[in-house]
C-alpha cells in the first residue's frame, strides 16, 4: 500500500473524522478563559518617579559639590591674601625697600596670583600698611565659565594701646 492509498483509505478517513469530533468536543468542553481587563493608565509610574528622584538627587549632589568647591577656593584665596599681606608688612618693617616681590612669591607658593600690592603710610601708627589682592583660579565643571576667586587683605603694625 502506498502512502497516498493509506491516507485515502476508509479507515484513515474514519480516524480523521473521529479526531475532528473529539477535538471539537474537547474545545467546546474547556472553560472559556476570562479576558483580562486593560491595565490602569498609571501602570509603570513608579519607575518614572524613581528616575525623576534619582535625577534630582544627582543634580542636588552636583550643586552641593560645586558650592563646596567654590567655598574652599574662597578660603584658600583669603589665606593666600593674608599670608602675602603679612609677608609684605613684615619685610617692610625689617627695612626692605620693596617687599612686594616677596609677597608675590608667597602668593605663588599658596597657588594664588598677586594682583595688587600697595604700601601706604598709616597716620595712626608709626608704620606702613600693606594691602594685597590675590586671585585663585577655580577648576570648575566644564559647563561653568572659568572662575577666578579674588581676596584682599591688609596687614601692618598694631595701633598703640592707650
Amino acid at each position: 500500500m502506498t502512502r497516498s492509498d493509506f491516507f485515502h483509505s476508509p479507515s484513515c478517513l474514519a480516524r480523521s473524522a473521529r479526531s475532528l469530533t473529539t477535538r471539537s468536543t474537547f474545545l467546546r468542553s474547556t472553560p472559556e478563559i476570562p479576558q483580562r481587563e486593560p491595565p490602569p493608565a498609571d501602570r509603570g509610574s513608579a519607575t518614572i518617579w524613581a528616575a525623576a528622584l534619582t535625577g534630582l538627587l544627582c543634580l542636588c549632589s552636583a550643586t552641593a559639590m560645586t558650592i563646596g568647591g567654590i567655598r574652599a577656593a574662597r578660603h584658600q584665596a583669603q589665606l593666600a591674601a593674608d599670608m602675602a599681606a603679612l609677608t609684605a608688612a613684615t619685610r617692610h618693617t625689617w627695612g626692605h625697600p620693596d617687599p612686594c616681590p616677596q609677597a608675590r612669591r608667597t602668593a605663588l607658593r599658596t597657588g594664588a596670583t598677586l594682583i595688587t600690592c600697595t604700601l601706604t603710610p598709616d597716620p595712626a601708627t608709626p608704620g606702613t600698611i600693606a594691602e594685597v589682592t590675590v586671585s585663585i583660579p577655580l577648576s570648575a565643571p566644564r559647563w561653568l565659565a572659568p572662575l577666578a576667586i579674588p581676596a584682599t587683605a591688609r596687614a601692618g603694625p598694631a595701633p598703640p594701646h592707650p
